[in-house]
């Protein structure tokens, strides 16, 4: 991956635009924020942050209290 701002963001970017027009994944709401187009997406990707930051299942336990 690049460390270069300008690069980053442009990946950024594009993957956002494929997000919100080729792919549906995400829908603009109101103020520039954005909400995924299915709860199932916001699920698994919030499972796998959870996953990614601890290293027990109490800890994961914990979080999700």
């Amino acid at each position: 991956y690049s460390s270069d701002k300008f690069q980053c963001r442009r990946m950024a970017k594009t993957l956002l635009d494929a997000f919100l027009q080729q792919d549906g994944v995400l829908v603009t709401v109101p103020i520039g924020n954005f909400k995924f187009y299915h709860q199932t997406f916001q699920e698994y990707f919030a499972g796998a942050f959870i996953k990614a930051s601890v290293s027990s299942t109490e800890q994961a336990v914990a979080k999700l209290e």
